[in-house]
């Protein structure tokens, strides 16, 4: 057991002096730049998006005769379980 641990302990020792003599690349510095040019604009935009996306949901619901958001998506749920249903059967 003894001999076992000592040719670990020396490969060990091996490993490490091996990875010492390794010249690693300089590390690169990370620039995290937002896609946009002005924080104001974007938070400006941020709530137009909302609104937007809001009337269509109400669009939506109204096409398809649903009282609410959750409504419409128990509806779109049925009609993506009906296809996959049908495409199973047939």
């Amino acid at each position: 057991m003894e001999s076992l641990q000592r040719r670990v302990e020396s490969w060990i020792r091996g490993q490490k002096s091996k990875i010492l003599k390794i010249t690693w690349p300089q590390q690169w510095k990370m620039v995290v730049r937002w896609p946009w040019a002005d924080a104001r604009e974007q938070r400006k935009l941020i709530p137009e998006e909302y609104e937007r996306r809001k009337k269509q949901l109400q669009e939506l619901c109204l096409a398809v005769q649903a009282e609410s958001v959750a409504d419409l998506q128990d509806i779109l749920c049925c009609m993506v379980l009906s296809e996959c249903v049908y495409k199973v059967k047939f």
